[in-house]
């Protein structure tokens, strides 16, 4: 899957991770709640099932750059606003 074909989302808003798991992000409170998502999966897989655990480690480090340029633009967007 490639960043072309993103089902229902849009390619230039949405974080492609491990396993072509995709994350629709707009805006930070919903790369949030897909952190908060995946570290309950983390606890879940466990010891049981290692390698998902790093693929979805590896999605949070994907999701953590974004949510990083989101609230940079924010941040900019609120400064001209001021």
């Amino acid at each position: 899957m490639g960043r072309q074909d993103v089902p229902d989302g849009d390619p230039f808003t949405t974080v492609i991770g491990q396993y072509d798991n995709w994350y629709p992000c707009p805006d930070t409170a919903t790369v949030d709640h897909h952190l908060v998502e995946l570290a309950r999966r983390i606890g879940q897989a466990g010891r049981r099932f290692p390698k998902l655990a790093e693929a979805y480690r590896a999605d949070m480090d994907l999701l953590l750059d974004r949510r990083s340029w989101l609230s940079m633009l924010e941040e900019e967007s609120a400064s001209e606003a001021a």
